[in-house]
């Protein structure tokens, strides 16, 4: 379900989970979540879908500031990992120095 916004591919989900709103809601498309136990709605919602897709899918603008927030976010956990990684070859090196393990 995620690929489709970041694609640019017309979306509509249905989920049990906050998670599928949230989603939605990042790519600025709240209002392609479908709602079964509103079949009626769903179905409006489907035939608009299918004679405007461009309407329920994500602008280029949005999938752009997605992926940068992405990345940021993947920047930010190579360096979280990369300090645990100094931390423990500071340990490692210290406790093989003095010959003890902490």
């Amino acid at each position: 379900m995620a690929s489709g916004p970041n694609q640019g591919i017309p979306t509509l989900c249905t989920g049990w989970s906050h998670k599928y709103e949230e989603l939605l809601a990042d790519y600025n498309l709240p209002g392609n979540l479908l709602n079964p136990l509103n079949p009626g709605e769903a179905v409006t919602k489907i035939t608009r879908a299918l004679t405007r897709p461009a309407a329920f899918a994500a602008t280029r603008e949005t999938i752009d500031l997605m992926k940068r927030k992405s990345e940021e976010m993947w920047e930010e956990v190579v360096l979280i990992r990369s300090f645990f990684v100094i931390l423990y070859l500071f340990i490692f090196t210290k406790s093989l120095m003095t010959n003890t393990l902490w």
